[in-house]
């Protein structure tokens, strides 16, 4: 399915709600055009690529309901932790976003990348100390 950009461009101020299930679709970045969409239903398409979702949901600044049901992205792996995190959403694929799960797995992913940062550290500390005796032959 394609939509031409100047039919976008006529329907940008005035647009809240679109539905373009089953239609092929395999990028929402065209839709960035409609910067009064609310709510969009683009399951059962071909979107597969999820930072792409996350570059649409960037600059979808009024959107507050997604649903992606039935497309490849949401088989990835924490596809629903990345878009919750990453987005202002309030509902996707027909479930709300709590303000507690969103601040649940902002806190988790920081606590992961603390931790890989404060591992790696440790694994250069232990490489740079000398044991503090050696067992072997008396010298």
């Amino acid at each position: 399915m394609e939509i031409p950009e100047a039919s976008l461009r006529a329907m940008s101020r005035t647009l809240t709600t679109l539905t373009v299930a089953n239609a092929g679709i395999t990028t929402l970045e065209p839709f960035l055009l409609l910067n009064s969409l609310e709510r969009l239903d683009a399951s059962r398409n071909k979107l597969d690529d999820i930072k792409s979702v996350c570059r649409y949901l960037d600059g979808a600044v009024r959107l507050s309901i997604l649903d992606l049901r039935g497309n490849p992205i949401c088989k990835a792996r924490k596809y629903r932790e990345m878009l919750v995190i990453s987005s202002h959403i309030e509902n996707l694929d027909g479930k709300d976003i709590l303000d507690q799960e969103r601040q649940f797995l902002i806190a988790m992913k920081a606590k992961r990348g603390g931790k890989k940062a404060s591992s790696k550290k440790h694994n250069e500390n232990s490489k740079q100390q000398k044991p503090m005796f050696q067992i072997g032959k008396k010298s």
